[in-house]
């Protein structure tokens, strides 16, 4: 037997040892289990409960012309952006003296779009309830608003394209008679040049007549009554794996010293057969 297979021979009785240890010592697994359930439950409940308000902000972008906002204007990233922004999340927090102030309310703050929608969920946790409505409130309207005037501006650089445009395509349309060109060419030109002023004009009109639409609250803020305390999931999960090492790792001694018996045997049998 090479010595690359004992290697992983004693390897894989190693493994196995370990595994089988909290099944040979079934007394000290369940205090092991019962003393990290206590600690994880009194890690848990030494925190702080929080109270929660939440809103629902579906994110819609409504245009006079489908130039007037890109696919990055629109899409959830960029609503996500504009929350974290200064404008939104830094002056609310100004405005409600939140505790840590902007990164107080950031911490404090959870943003979960839902996948395949155009949903936002905004909540805040905080132990006071009153201001945790407020600071979710307040954020929805400032988002809302700040969205919103994002849109227009980006409208209105649009427009002025567009009424750019619009000369342009009305002076090549003036200066065809002068152009030089033959009957057909002329004709053909014009049509082009003329379909391409309609274009413009209709996407201004839209402009002027389909104001942008940030998005609305399907959900308002509603007062918590509640508190919680986080991570009830994380904190179970971890008591049950430390337990579980700690079974494994605290095994007791006459175990420890059949094992080292057994391998010494092993050793010798190997030895005397190589």
């Amino acid at each position: 037997m090479t010595l690359f297979a004992l290697h992983g021979q004693d390897q894989s009785q190693t493994l196995a040892s370990t595994l089988r240890r909290p099944l040979r010592s079934w007394r000290r697994t369940v205090a092991c289990f019962l003393i990290a359930i206590t600690v994880a439950t009194g890690a848990f409940l030494a925190q702080t409960p929080q109270f929660t308000a939440r809103t629902d902000v579906v994110v819609i972008a409504v245009t006079g012309s489908t130039n007037a906002a890109t696919q990055s204007d629109v899409s959830i990233d960029s609503a996500v952006q504009i929350l974290y922004s200064d404008a939104v999340l830094g002056e609310t927090a100004r405005l409600l003296d939140y505790p840590g102030r902007s990164s107080g309310l950031l911490d404090d703050l959870s943003i979960d779009p839902l996948i395949n929608s155009r949903l936002l969920q905004l909540k805040v946790s905080n132990p006071d309830a009153r201001l945790a409505y407020r600071a979710v409130t307040m954020l929805t309207e400032r988002f809302l608003s700040a969205r919103l005037q994002r849109l227009t501006e980006q409208n209105e650089v649009s427009r002025k394209e567009l009424e750019e445009t619009e000369l342009s395509l009305q002076s090549q349309l003036a200066s065809i008679g002068s152009s030089g060109l033959e009957g057909l060419q002329r004709r053909e030109l014009a049509q082009q040049l003329g379909v391409e002023l309609a274009e413009a004009q209709a996407a201004i009109s839209a402009i002027d007549n389909l104001p942008p639409s940030a998005g609305f609250v399907s959900r308002q803020a509603v007062m918590p009554t509640e508190a919680n305390r986080r991570g009830r999931a994380i904190f179970l999960a971890s008591a049950l794996g430390l337990a579980l090492v700690a079974s494994s790792i605290v095994a007791p001694r006459h175990l420890r010293k059949r094992k080292q018996v057994q391998q010494l045997i092993e050793r010798e049998k190997v030895d005397l057969h190589g």
